[in-house]
This record gives structure tokens, C-alpha cells and sequence, in this order.
């Protein structure tokens, strides 16, 4: 249906709604959808380091990684075999520092990062200070602190 009303690609993520992030991907699945169509099919889900990329390539087109590069960004160097170190205060402030770049709402952006920086933190004072941050000073500043 996608393909006959003009979808040039398909993302496909086969887990079911009951499974919702538990359970595992159905890569089966994503080998119907991709004998379906003639149209490229991405698979996502449960891509977690190389082993499962490569699992999941083989049934795809293209993979399409999701929560298991929150806080981890370092997952598509390992991808392509490069080992690159960066530290979660250097991810953070690269990560806010490309929010402040794009757009010009203070609001915007705190509330924008907020949802991510709590995988750049460890301890659950440093999760509570990201919750009550009130301002993009503010949470530079707890992330400098790390």
C-alpha cells in the first residue's frame, strides 16, 4: 500500500505493539516486507553493537539505529570498525552545542535536550539536576560539571 501510493522507501520495525521495548525485533519479518516490495526497506530494532547490525543488514536494505545510540553515539564508529572515545560530557556538549546551532528557542532547546542528557548522566542527583534545570546556562553548566 505504501509502495502503490508513492513511497519511495519503507522503515520497518517488527516488533509488536504488545512487545513494546521488550521482546526481540522479528527480523523474519522484515524479509516479507522486503519480498513485498520493490522499493528499499530499512530494518530497525534491536541494533545494539555489530553483531546485531550485520544480523539485521542481511535482511535489509538499510539499518536504522535508535535508543542504543542515545548517550552512546560511539556505536557508528564501532559500526565501521573505528574505535572513537569520546566521554558523555564531550557527547553532551557536542549534542547541545548542534541543538543551540539549529534553533533559536532557549525553551525549545532545554526542553529538546533534557529528554537526552539523562543518558549523559549517572548518579540520580545528577538526574534530578537535569529535571529542575530552568535555564540552557544552566544545564552547560551541569554538563561542564561532570
Amino acid at each position: 500500500m505504501c509502495e502503490r501510493a508513492g513511497a519511495s522507501m519503507i522503515t520497518y520495525h517488527p516488533r509488536t505493539k504488545e512487545q513494546g521495548y521488550s521482546g526481540k525485533v522479528d527480523l523474519d519479518d522484515i524479509k516479507k516486507v522486503k519480498e513485498a516490495v520493490s522499493i528499499p526497506v530499512v530494518g530497525n530494532g534491536d541494533v545494539v553493537d555489530k553483531k546485531s547490525y550485520e544480523a539485521m543488514r542481511i535482511c535489509a536494505d538499510a539499518v536504522m539505529i535508535g535508543r542504543a545510540s542515545t548517550g552512546h553515539p560511539q556505536i557508528f564508529g564501532e559500526l565501521l570498525g573505528k574505535n572513537i572515545q569520546l566521554s558523555k560530557k564531550q557527547v553532551a556538549l557536542m549534542h547541545l552545542s548542534f541543538l543551540k546551532d539549529g534553533f533559536d528557542d532557549d525553551r525549545y532547546i532545554l526542553n529538546s535536550f533534557r529528554r537526552h542528557a539523562f543518558c549523559y548522566v549517572d548518579t540520580v542527583e545528577q538526574k534530578r539536576a537535569v529535571a529542575l534545570c530552568k535555564s540552557l546556562d544552566e544545564m552547560e553548566q551541569l554538563i561542564n560539571n561532570l
